[in-house]
Order: structure tokens, then C-alpha cells, then sequence
């Protein structure tokens, strides 16, 4: 796309939702269309003006291979979107089944260390589908009937230790970290009798 780029860059500093990539092609392609037009139109006018200097002789051959160009591109354009599959995958906003694909090797890791009782954490850049991990292995668990809660690590709560119990045992924590911990204790075990399973806590942007 010989717009996309800049343009992202240029809507971005008016706004602070990211511009969808349907949106910045529909506009990239818009944009040349319109050059193109522009270009028809300049040569229409030096030809009805019989301009017939070696400059604008030079512009109205310029400006004819700058249509062929841009027919180029645009025909490049739609063959590309008819002929690559749809890409499930968006840096912007987490998605689950069905629009979540792929990752099935992560998930049975993921089941593995579940069925060992071990801690697991899922590390790596942001934006590459840790959050949609996490929400569909969310979905997995409680179609599995299994007690499962998804919490975020982020918010101005998230340092705050009884605050954060609270999110997790829906229950009034204290603030003394020895106290907390043992209500959370007291709740897991509560759950497991209840359920016959440990309860599994999925923390998104857990940060250390």
C-alpha cells in the first residue's frame, strides 16, 4: 500500500482508537483514485489549451504513465484482497472461538500444566494474542465446567494487594498481606471442595 503507512501515522495523532487496517486500505485506495483523476483531468485541460511546448509535452507523458501506474496498483490492490485468505488475527482487540484460530499447540501445553498443578506464565511482546490466549482458554475451561477466574493486572488497583484478592474471592480482603493470603487460601479451598477442582486464576497483564 503506497499510503497505508503514513496515513496510520497521520490519524493516529488525531485520535486515540487505532484506524482499523479495512479502513486505512478503503482510504489508501480512495486516494489513489482520486490522483488519478486528477491526473486525467490535467491532461484533458492542456489538451483542450493546445499546449504544445516541450514542458508540457514532458507533463501530459508524465501524466499518462502516472494513470498506467495507478491503474497498476489499484488493479494490484483488489487482486491482492481477493486472492489472500482473511486474516483472523488484529493487533488491536483480543478475539475468541470461533474468530480465534490456530495456537491449538500452546492450548494442550497450556491443559498439560494444568492437569500437573503447576503455575504456568505466558510471556512476549504485546499485541502478539496473549489476551486472546488466555480468553479462549477462559471459554475451554468453563465449557469443561471447571472453576476458572479472569482477572487484569492493570488499573489502579492492581498494586494494591486486598484489592486485588477482592477480585479474585469477591470478598472483603484485609489490608495486612498476611491476613489476605489466608483468605485467598481459605476461598481456594472452599472452591475445590465445592467444584472438586482447584480454581485456576488467568491474571492478564500480570507485570512482576
Amino acid at each position: 500500500m503506497i499510503f497505508k503507512k503514513p496515513l496510520a501515522k497521520l490519524l493516529n495523532t488525531f485520535t486515540d482508537k487505532p484506524i482499523s487496517d479495512k479502513t486505512l486500505t478503503v482510504i489508501d485506495i480512495a486516494i489513489t483514485v482520486v490522483s488519478m483523476l486528477a491526473t486525467i483531468v490535467s491532461i484533458f485541460v492542456g489538451l483542450q489549451f493546445c499546449l504544445v511546448s516541450s514542458l508540457i509535452i514532458a507533463l501530459v507523458i508524465f501524466g499518462i504513465i502516472s494513470v498506467i501506474l495507478g491503474l497498476f496498483v489499484l488493479v494490484s490492490k483488489l487482486i491482492t484482497r481477493r486472492v489472500l485468505p482473511f486474516n483472523p488475527y488484529t493487533p488491536w482487540t483480543p478475539v475468541t472461538p470461533p474468530q480465534f484460530v490456530g495456537r491449538q499447540r500452546l492450548l494442550k501445553q497450556l491443559a498439560n500444566h494444568l492437569d500437573k498443578d503447576e503455575s504456568v506464565s505466558l510471556v512476549g511482546d504485546r499485541r502478539i494474542g496473549k489476551t486472546s490466549v488466555l480468553q479462549t482458554w477462559e471459554q475451554m475451561l468453563i465449557a469443561q465446567e471447571r472453576p476458572v477466574i479472569y482477572v487484569s493486572g492493570e488499573g489502579a488497583d492492581a498494586g494494591d494487594l486486598a484489592l486485588f484478592i477482592n477480585k479474585i474471592t469477591q470478598q472483603q480482603a484485609p489490608n495486612e498481606p498476611e491476613q489476605a493470603a489466608n483468605l485467598l487460601s481459605q476461598w481456594a479451598n472452599d472452591v475445590k471442595e465445592k467444584s472438586h477442582y482447584p480454581p485456576l486464576v488467568l491474571v492478564d497483564e500480570a507485570e512482576a
